[in-house]
């Protein structure tokens, strides 16, 4: 195929196209492409034919190795979101696109920014255990940059911890910064880590500053000798980073350098800071001293509208969760916020937090929450009758408000489920009864799952789990319970087992996040796992490699 996709090779994939009639039927919502060998399919990514590019990617991912030559020469073409696909089809494609690593190295001699991080991710899941394929992945800015957000929001393709030491000793200096860099968000703190992230902090790359302190900041209190780099980059600039505030949070610098620097971010954040305004007001909180300035600039805080920006969308919030929490870790010496914490108990997003700093509030707290358990407002009244039933365990009364809140028993069942976390909800058990008996099985699911939670009879749930077993939408969650409370047990293990052998991306994922989460219990299903390591799906395989992780490591 010419490395030009010119007009020719479009009229090609539109020629198939039409030859089906798929032109002449704008109705379907995707064209017939049976007819394209892989290079036709390569164009037809971006031929102007509706729906075609979900069709051409499905068919390249099941020729799998047979795409590879095509993928290769569609990394030449001149329009960038074509390479961009073909470079993601060879990542997705993994280990079976072998034959492509020799042509990936031609390429990478000739590109650079984006497109060099691309194939070099490529590699990468070709190939994962190759140290030299690492160090390219250092040594680029973009898929260095990439490798550290992969930490701060796991993704499956973290770089392996033993290469990362072997790199250490690299003889290039950025490579050993690097590395270190990425073994800090691991929680490595051996001496060789700190050092080098020592350079990272006094260097001028921003990048590795950055993700310098994203390290410290995980690494936490076994950073603390770095405290005083990360207190002075801040001095000089409390806006610089939200990775150094968080460092700052974290790595136990003294009272007297880290209160003037969170106090300047709360006195001067404007309406878009409320991340950072957050990492300041809860590190605050941990020193009793300073209630007496923090408490009114949080309460000021707590009804002051501020833009939020998350999943690409961006929204303002009248009342801010993080100063509700903020007040409630300085318990009675926040007293003074009661009124304004009762109405922001009325207002996502900061409700339940407002709900847990009344608690945290002593007695006049409480005083509070009994009057919200007869406030107009069914949310909030119901928020405090749960948090009441909680704080008073052996008072039946506030489970007996609780069960007349609800005409329906099991509608009541299916609210005491969301609210159920642990052991500490174990007053909750009563209420859980009747949803048992409910006639949809999600929420005969969802109660007894909140039931083990809470401590339940895990033995009493058996029969109803192994039931539940049968049903496609509970498989996965009535599995994994029944392999946490009894241990290996063949049924459910059978289960996952066939749910391992399905040919569906999103269902394998969850399916080895279910077991990943079994951890040992599921290590019979191990030769079930491996295969799914070069499946054709980077989704998949970084899953896969997870869930071995969990099921092989000892307790």
């Amino acid at each position: 195929m010419p490395t030009r996709w010119g007009a020719l090779g479009l009229a090609a994939v539109l020629l198939v196209a039409s030859a089906g009639g798929l032109l002449a039927r704008p109705t379907e919502r995707y064209p017939d492409l049976s007819g394209l060998d892989a290079d036709g399919l390569v164009l037809a990514l971006h031929a102007p034919l509706l729906g075609a590019h979900p069709v051409a990617w499905t068919a390249l991912l099941e020729l799998g190795e047979a795409a590879v030559p095509a993928l290769v020469r569609g990394l030449s073409a001149e329009d960038e979101e074509a390479r961009e696909d073909c470079a993601a089809l060879l990542a997705e494609l993994g280990p079976c696109a072998a034959a492509a690593v020799p042509g990936i190295m031609a390429r990478l001699e000739a590109e650079t920014g984006w497109d060099r991080a691309r194939l070099i991710v490529a590699l990468e899941e070709i190939d994962p255990g190759r140290r030299d394929f690492l160090k390219l992945r250092l040594a680029n800015t973009d898929s260095f940059r990439r490798a550290w957000s992969c930490y701060v929001s796991p993704t499956g393709d973290e770089p392996d911890p033993a290469s990362l030491v072997a790199l250490l000793d690299d003889d290039t200096p950025e490579i050993r910064r690097r590395a270190a860099i990425l073994l800090g968000f691991g929680g490595d703190g051996r001496t060789a880590v700190l050092a080098e992230l020592a350079v990272a902090l006094r260097g001028d790359n921003k990048d590795d500053r950055e993700g310098g302190f994203r390290a410290v900041a995980a690494l936490g209190s076994a950073a603390h000798e770095l405290a005083p780099l990360v207190v002075g980059a801040l001095e000089e600039d409390p806006w610089q980073s939200f990775a150094a505030l968080e460092a700052l949070a974290a790595v136990g610098a003294p009272e007297e350098a880290v209160v003037p620097i969170f106090l300047e971010i709360l006195r001067t954040a404007g309406d878009s800071r409320s991340d950072e305004e957050g990492v300041a007001a809860r590190a605050l909180a941990g020193y009793p001293s300073t209630a007496p300035i923090v408490v009114p600039l949080l309460v000021d805080a707590l009804f002051s509208e501020r833009w939020e920006h998350h999943g690409g969308r961006s929204f303002k919030s009248e009342a801010q969760e993080w100063a509700a929490e903020a007040l409630g870790m300085y318990g009675p010496l926040a007293a003074e916020a009661i009124p304004q914490l009762m109405v922001a108990s009325k207002r996502p997003p900061a409700d339940r937090a407002a709900i847990e700093a009344l608690v945290a509030m002593g007695d006049a707290g409480e005083i509070a929450l009994v009057s919200l358990s007869r406030d107009e407002d069914p949310w909030s009244r119901r928020l405090a009758l749960f948090t009441l039933a909680r704080v008073h365990s052996g008072d039946g009364r506030w489970l007996a408000a609780l069960a007349a809140e609800f005409a329906d028993p099991i509608v009541c069942a299916g609210q005491a489920a969301l609210e159920c976390a642990g052991p500490a909800d174990a007053c909750l058990l009563p209420l859980l009864e009747p949803g048992l008996a409910s006639p949809r099985a999600q929420d005969r699911l969802e109660c007894s799952l909140a039931m083990i939670a809470a401590g339940g009879d895990a033995a009493s749930l058996h029969p109803l789990l192994v039931r539940l077993l049968g049903n496609p939408d509970c498989v996965l969650p009535a599995a994994e319970a029944l392999l946490s409370t009894d241990g290996p047990s063949e049924r459910p293990l059978r289960k996952l087992r066939a749910e391992l052998s399905r040919n569906d991306k999103d269902r394998l994922v969850r399916a080895l996040e279910t077991i990943a989460r079994c951890g040992r219990a599921a290590e019979a299903l191990c030769p079930d796992v491996e295969p799914l390591l070069r499946y054709r799906s980077r989704a998949v395989r970084a899953a896969a490699r997870k869930a071995l992780t969990a099921i092989q490591v000892p307790d």
